[in-house]
């Protein structure tokens, strides 16, 4: 005969550890959903305030003739911030920009 209790102590004991184990993932997991969830509203909040179009120059001539031609105003590795920037008219002639990184 053979005293097994310590094994079944120690099987008990990696048994709630799994089970707790298998607990924070589901957890980590959900908050993972959540937060992806969070960037992507606020990645669409950021292009909803992007200006649409840029200024044509000279001011009032049709976007496809514009002297002067700009890229997208935000460019991004990820689900959110990244590079921005706008082009406000000054003048005739003249242009500002800002730019945000």
């Amino acid at each position: 005969m053979r005293d097994i209790t310590k094994r079944k102590q120690a099987e008990e004991r990696e048994r709630r550890m799994n089970a707790e184990l298998a607990r924070s993932q589901a957890e980590l997991r959900r908050k993972n959903e959540i937060m992806e969830e969070d960037l992507k509203m606020a990645r669409e909040i950021q292009l909803a305030m992007l200006p649409q179009q840029y200024p044509s120059f000279p001011l009032g001539a049709a976007p496809e003739d514009s002297l002067l031609h700009f890229p997208p105003p935000l460019s991004s590795d990820g689900p959110g911030g990244g590079d921005f920037f706008n082009v406000l008219p000054l003048s005739e002639t003249k242009a500002g920009c800002l730019f945000a990184t």
